[in-house]
């Protein structure tokens, strides 16, 4: 198993909801289905883990992006273009 960084983002195990947590952290209340998740990381999927919580909360939206099914270049529009269509 390769060594964890400060936080860590996962899948939870019954409903896939994706989320971010300290690895130092042993249990989790999943946000979407309320089941405690216990963060054992030789069962559980790391899908990212970094030294910075921002990189982490990136990893988090990209993920949900990706598993969404829609066009990331679609939902973040520049500011100037939004004046434009005024």
């Amino acid at each position: 198993m390769r060594e964890l960084k400060s936080y860590v983002v996962y899948a939870c195990p019954k409903c896939h909801l994706i989320q971010m947590s300290r690895c130092d952290r042993k249990t989790r209340k999943c946000f979407k289905c309320s089941a405690i998740v216990k963060l054992n990381w030789s069962v559980i999927k790391v899908l990212f883990s970094s030294d910075s919580a921002r990189e982490a909360v990136e990893a988090v939206k990209r993920l949900k992006i990706g598993e969404s099914g829609l066009d990331s270049r679609r939902i973040f529009v520049k500011s100037s273009s939004l004046r434009e269509n005024e």
